[in-house]
This record gives structure tokens, sequence and C-alpha cells, in this order.
């Protein structure tokens, strides 16, 4: 039976057709190389876009509308896809923090390269970076483990967690790093060298690429690395920002001036003491100074600013709770002084009047008996905050 529609309501569906458009594609890869500072590198097209990141990028921009990265991150990138045109595998160096794992995520989006994700802990056994015995259907079968999986399809494998490793466990990957080389649980063996499908030689693809993500033993608590697992990474160390008040303004333009004068010094201060600390023979000993989170100092500016009401202190502490409970890794003492240090420098800021006469003309973070803390570099970044 034959059904007619009125000119209105035939209308209204050809309205509403023109209206329904597909969900435009991401244009991942519209452009066929990427450049970044000077370092051109071919784009990779993945199979599966679904596992290539997204949104890592606009974190590391420098605010929302600025289509730009800091210096100090576009460094790290152009490092990245240096090491990326060698065929080298990276390792990331840094306090803890998610900053080394964001980097690595902004790179593979950068670049357009499908990630496998691999947090390794004391509980990481072998068959976790091989393959593993499963039931599917009735049957036992071979699970590649993310590693196989990055290795066969030319994905960028991220090792996060490195020193946290039994010993018996990454010589697993060592020959993998080395030659590409793996012999599986199902009898395959990876290799670098051409071979025939369908054989139980399978090629390593030529895009894989290893980012390990892990932190410098000592001072922080794990276990150093062989020398010969060690040897196939090319390092960098990924420090904190350099400016806490221009990471404050680009994530908070309009959060009050005093407040984040204030939130700064307390992490620059803590940054100094940190520094002084850890290059100190107490931190030999296993106890840790307070590692400030900034990385956190961001999220601290955006609840302050929301909020208004809020108290700086308490915004802190909350994104800072080591100096608050403490920990058996950290110095007692140590934690008392920044604990100190945060309750004097947000309760008032000092001028440069007050830190003109500092007694840290070493080089080294010292504290007035008012509670200040004094430094030359201290004192340079507050005068230029007085400009």
């Amino acid at each position: 039976m034959l059904r007619f529609m009125s000119s209105k309501a035939e209308h209204r569906l050809l309205r509403l057709r023109s209206q329904l458009k597909p969900h435009p594609r991401r244009p991942s890869h519209e452009a066929k190389t990427i450049e970044i500072a000077g370092v051109t590198s071919q784009l990779s097209v993945p199979k599966r876009p679904e596992l290539v990141p997204r949104g890592y990028v606009a974190q590391l921009l420098q605010g929302k509308d600025a289509g730009e990265f800091a210096p100090e991150t576009l460094q790290h990138l152009r490092w990245m896809l240096q090491k990326d045109i060698l065929q080298q595998d990276i390792f990331l160096l840094g306090a803890p923090g998610p900053d080394r794992r964001r980097l690595a995520l902004a790179f593979a989006e950068l670049i357009n390269r499908e990630v496998e994700y691999v947090a390794i802990n004391r509980d990481t056994t072998e068959a976790d970076l091989k393959q593993r015995r499963e039931l599917r259907g009735g049957a036992g079968v071979y699970e590649d483990a993310p590693p196989v999986r990055a290795a066969l399809e030319g994905r960028l494998l991220i090792l996060e967690g490195i020193e946290k490793a039994e010993r018996n466990v990454l010589p697993t990957l060592n020959n993998l790093l080395e030659n590409r080389e793996m012999q599986l649980d199902d009898g395959r063996f990876l290799t670098a060298r051409m071979v025939d499908a369908g054989g139980r030689l399978v090629r390593v693809h030529p895009d894989f690429r290893v980012v390990a993500l892990g932190l410098p033993t000592p001072p922080w608590p794990g276990q150093s690395l062989d020398p010969p697992l060690r040897s196939r990474f090319q390092a960098r160390v990924v420090p904190p920002p350099p400016s806490a008040l221009a990471a404050l303004r680009r994530a908070a333009p309009s959060l009050d001036q005093e407040t984040a004068r204030k939130l700064a010094l307390v992490a620059e201060a803590l940054r100094l003491f940190e520094a002084e600390h850890i290059g100190s023979s107490a931190s030999s000993h296993g106890h840790l100074f307070p590692s400030f989170p900034h990385w956190a100092l961001a999220q601290v500016a955006q609840l302050l600013d929301r909020y208004p009401a809020s108290e700086p202190r308490a915004a802190l502490l909350r994104r800072f709770p080591a100096i608050g409970l403490g920990s058996k890794w950290h110095d007692s003492a140590a934690v008392k002084v920044s604990l100190d240090l945060v309750n004097k420098h947000l309760s008032s800021s000092p001028t440069i009047a007050e830190t003109k006469e500092a007694t840290g003309l070493s080089g080294q973070a010292t504290a007035t008996p008012e509670g200040w803390v004094q430094s030359p570099a201290l004192n340079e970044l507050i005068q230029n905050m007085e400009q």
C-alpha cells in the first residue's frame, strides 16, 4: 500500500534532513608532516583513531586562546621528535606528578600516533608484558599484552613507574628494546627482520617506540635500572615550570593579584628548600623533603578564582597534604619547615625591602627569624613581581 505525504510534511522532512549532517571527522592527518622548532617529521595515519590521545595538546598551550607552547615545553617536544626520527626510545625523568605523562601523551597526539599504556608496580609480572593465558569460548587462548600489541602495530608504548618494577621483570623487555626481538609463549617470535607472512616469525613494526616515565632514585624510593636496560634509552629530565606566577596567571587570569603573588612565593620558596635538602646528606638516608606539587598550583588558583571566599592556606594544603599529614618517607623537621613556611607566606607577603638583606648569598635558601625565605633567586622573583 502506498502512502503519500502532504507537501507540508515533505517540506518539514527535507528541512530536518538538511539539518542532520554527519559529524565531521577530526582532521587528524590532513597535514602530511609536522614541524616543531625546525624539526620536521612525517605524520602517522592511525588504523584505530580511538587509541590516539586527544586534548593533551590543549592542556600544554599557554592559555585557552594562545596557540603556542611554553619555551621549555617546546624544547621537550622538539627533543622527543628528534629521537622519534632517529628511532630511539625515550626515558623521561622528573619529580612525582602528571607532567611527564601529559608530555608523552601530548607528543603522541601531535604526531598522531596510537598509544599503549602500562602502569608498572611491584605486582607487575612477565605475563603483563608479554602474553596472558585467557579463556575465550571455552578454550584457552593467548592474549597479547600492550607491549606486544604496540610492537606489532607500530604504536607508542608508555611505561609509567618503571622504577617500581622488580629486577626480574624489566629484563623481559631488554631484548625487545635493543634488538626488537622477543619470544612469545604461543610460539611466535618477534623480529625486526623482513619475514614471510604466515610463519612463526613476526616482524616488529618499524614505527614502534617506547617512552618510559620514571623518578630519579635516589632521592625518591625505588629501584635503579640495570645498566644494560638503562643504556637502551635516551633520557631527559622534565623539571618544574620555571615561573610559578606565569602558570598561575595562565590558569586563572582573574585571580586576585595579591593571592597569586602569595601562592607563587610559596611555590618558589618550597622549591628552593627542596633543592637544597635533596642535595644535602639528609636525603641520602631515605628522608625526603615534601615535594611540592607544582602541577597542582593551577588547580589551587582555579579553585580560589571560582570561590573567592576560600582560604588560600586551606586550598593549598588540600592539594599538598604531605606537610599536614606527613609520611614515613618524609623528614619530620622538613615537614615542619614546610608548614611554617606556608603559614607565614600565605598570611602576608614580604616586600623586596624586607628580603633585601639576604643572607643566602651563596645561592642557597635560608630563613630569617621572622620566617621569611631569603635567597637571591627569590629576591629577584619578588622584585620582578613588584615592577
